[in-house]
């Protein structure tokens, strides 16, 4: 690095030839300048040699340390307050704990370490705490380099204004314990109780920030495995380790109305509510009889008192069922008679009455029929507040009566594998007394079967789905720093949707419409984009953006005779991934590690882009799960049938596209399907992957597309050329 640095410049200059060592050389002679002697000149020159070495010396010792110093960057954007002027004294800015300063106009910078991911945090006397979370590869760059943070509205404080919290599914047993598709275990005996507060500790700071937080403990709580369980085919237990590591991150009550709180019957039941009990947890939603189930738990937040109620939707088909009745004990149960009387009784005490509902179909859309009938009543007899969950997907937003109600908030801590089951979100819930105030929707991705805010193409999947189920609801939602916002005047029943942008250029046939975190998605529905279809991304995490959460990573891809690595040699953003193929192996296969669970489109195409240092055979094959046949032994022994195939060129980045038409049985039902890509060649480079995506396209009036307008983020023109 320095070899540009030679002894001959220091004999040039000691001649007297080089002004600045000229005068070195008259100093070092402590007397009447003379021209130098051999003698002398020998003793500069070893003088230099010497100098030389100790500048070198120093060089290399201070260089681990230069090159040892983090890499910063100016971040910057403008936080405002929803109610009045935002004041830069009352507010505390801080990205990944580094503290910036702010203005008046509540415009804030400041250079930060650079980092994948960058969580601000902002504290105010007269605003709630926010927290919001990014990846770099979202924050637009200005002219001048900097990451501009999208602009971000604070809730103003006020009396009798509470901020709540809610997160959806959660157990720790089954997978966390015995994986299924990871190598070891994220949950271990011999340090269960640090194992599980880490599982939560991504999403702590959001929790402990609210007045209060609850999720839904699907599972019973038990030190062991109870030797008598209800007759079903999935029963759940968590350790007593799980309720302290809940309350440790800042959750304040559970609802047990759910269908796996009797797992295993009354030891299961007496076992939980001794574990929360001990932890400090409250509960409501089940008990040894009817009316304990159906009793609430009262709380004073914010000088406000407060009643949980929680139910499940269905009695089950077992026996005995999962609801408590008269002389059993269980779950409350749901109907609509025991929703109302509850309510009324609360609400009649002059409580405030927040209901938790479990119940409709699981991966669905939308709710049904009998949950919005349900849950509407439960708002018609006095309940202030409803959330819901139990489908372990999200359902939308509704406005109703002035009352908020969530349908499903999808999974919190689940270890479930299939993939639309990792897009959740929790709802943060502003409240004045019993009047709805606003909501915030914060995305979550469960990467590894862990929480954390879902970043990049995992919270455009999050939030155009929501956004478009809540639109079919009658709600409009907005955006504040990449969450989605509802607030008590959303409802917009007739009115007109904003533009669609018109995406200008194409990849093989196919434009990507944009998702911006200050506007969020936009409607397509009703525009004439001539002989285009309109589609969507069903795979969310081609991006490779949101693959590595602190020590999470994400573990949704298989990979065959090749070592992957996430690296910055991207196409686009700050990562793709990258493909060693194995000494002595011949074709590497990626792959979804599971399959898709249900494909209910009309046509699929599995596209993206590809960059090899010597020419390779790119090929599609696709692998079905037959009626009857088990999923692992499905993975590992149906068929592969090959689906499409490209000649990839080396040393450019080269987009693919395979079309395929969905396969189903015989009797036309879709069978879950994961696609396959094989690349075969003679390179020994990496092969990187980016911008890797699965595309669903529907017809107008079908199932799968009728909710779609929001979601569609492609618009497709003909068959892959």
């Amino acid at each position: 690095m320095f070899s540009g640095f030679r002894l001959s410049n220091c004999r040039r200059r000691l001649t007297g030839k080089g002004t600045h060592i000229g005068k070195a050389r008259v100093i070092m002679s402590f007397g009447k300048p003379q021209a130098a002697s051999r003698h002398q000149f020998s003793l500069v020159r070893a003088g230099c040699h010497i100098l030389a070495f100790a500048f070198m010396a120093c060089l290399a010792a201070y260089m681990p340390l230069l090159a040892s110093q983090p890499e910063m960057v100016m971040i910057e954007g403008r936080v405002v307050a929803d109610e009045g002027p935002l004041s830069a004294d009352d507010v505390s800015i801080s990205v990944n704990g580094q503290k910036l300063g702010a203005q008046d106009d509540g415009r804030y910078a400041g250079r930060v370490v650079q980092a994948d991911i960058y969580q601000l945090r902002f504290d105010s006397r007269s605003l709630f705490t926010g927290i919001y979370t990014f990846a770099q590869t979202e924050l637009q760059r200005s002219d001048n380099g900097h990451y501009i943070v999208p602009k971000i509205e604070l809730v103003a404080r006020k009396p009798g204004r509470v901020e709540m919290i809610f997160g959806g599914d959660v157990m720790m047993g089954r997978r966390y314990e015995k994986p299924s598709f990871r190598a070891s275990p994220l949950i271990r005996p011999a340090s269960r109780a640090s194992d599980m507060q880490a599982l939560l500790a991504p999403m702590a700071p959001y929790l402990q920030a609210s007045d209060f937080a609850a999720v839904n403990l699907e599972t019973i709580v038990s030190a062991s495995k109870p030797a008598q369980r209800a007759p079903k085919s999935i029963t759940f237990y968590s350790h007593p380790d799980s309720a302290a590591a809940l309350k440790n991150a800042g959750i304040d009550y559970v609802t047990l109305g759910n269908n796996h709180i009797y797992d295993y019957l009354d030891v299961g039941l007496e076992s939980t509510t001794a574990a929360l009990d001990a932890a400090g947890l409250l509960y409501s939603g089940a008990g040894r009889r009817a009316e304990q189930a159906l009793k609430a738990a009262q709380i004073d937040i914010g000088g406000h008192d407060y009643s949980m109620l929680g139910f499940v939707g269905w009695a089950g088909r077992v026996s005995p069922n999962q609801v408590a009745g008269k002389d059993k004990g269980g779950a409350a149960h749901g109907s609509a008679g025991n929703i109302g009387r509850a309510v009324k009784r609360e609400s009649a005490a002059g409580r405030i009455a927040v209901v938790q509902y479990h119940g409709s179909r699981e991966y669905s859309d939308s709710p049904t029929e009998i949950t919005q009938s349900r849950l509407r009543t439960a708002v018609d007899a006095g309940a202030d507040l409803v959330v819901a969950h139990h489908p372990h997907v999200t359902h939308g937003l509704e406005i109703y009566q002035g009352k908020l109600i969530a349908y499903s908030l999808g999974n919190f801590v689940f270890d479930q594998y299939f993939f639309e089951a990792q897009l959740a979100y929790v709802l943060k819930v502003w409240m004045d007394g019993d009047q709805f105030y606003r909501a915030e929707a914060i995305p979550v991705q469960l990467l590894d079967y862990r929480p954390v805010p879902a970043v990049a193409g995992m919270r455009e999947g999050v939030l155009r789905r929501l956004f478009s189920q809540s639109r079919a609801l009658g709600t409009e939602m907005s955006m504040s720093g990449g969450h989605g916002v509802i607030s008590n005047k959303a409802h917009i029943s007739g009115s007109p949707a904003p533009a669609c942008p018109v995406a200008e250029t194409a990849e093989n046939g196919m434009w990507r419409l944009p998702f911006d975190l200050e506007q969020g998605p936009v409607s397509c529905a009703g525009q004439d984009i001539g002989n285009l279809a309109a589609a969507k991304d069903i795979w969310h995490r081609g991006d490779f953006e949101a693959a590595r959460y602190e020590d999470a990573v994400d573990q949704s891809w298989e990979v065959r005779n090749a070592e992957a690595a996430l690296s910055q040699d991207s196409r686009s953003g700050r990562y793709a991934l990258a493909l060693q193929k194995r000494p002595g192996g011949d074709e590497v296969a990626i792959m979804p590690r599971t399959f898709l669970r249900v494909l209910e489109g009309s046509a699929y195409s599995v596209a993206g882009w590809i960059r090899a240092d010597a020419p390779l055979q790119l090929s599609l094959s696709l692998q079905s799960r037959s009626p009857g046949v088990g999923r692992f032994l499905s993975l590992k022994e149906a068929e592969w049938k090959a689906a499409g195939s490209k000649a990839i060129a080396a040393g450019s980045w080269q987009h693919f596209r395979f079309d395929f038409p969905p396969p189903r049985t015989a009797k036309g039902k879709p069978l879950p399907t994961r696609p396959i890509l094989q690349m075969k060649g003679d390179g020994e480079g990496a092969i990187l992957l980016d911008d890797f995506v699965v595309i669903e396209q529907s017809e107008p009036d079908s199932s799968a597309g009728a909710d779609d307008p929001l979601r569609q983020n492609f618009w497709i023109d003909g068959p892959a050329r």
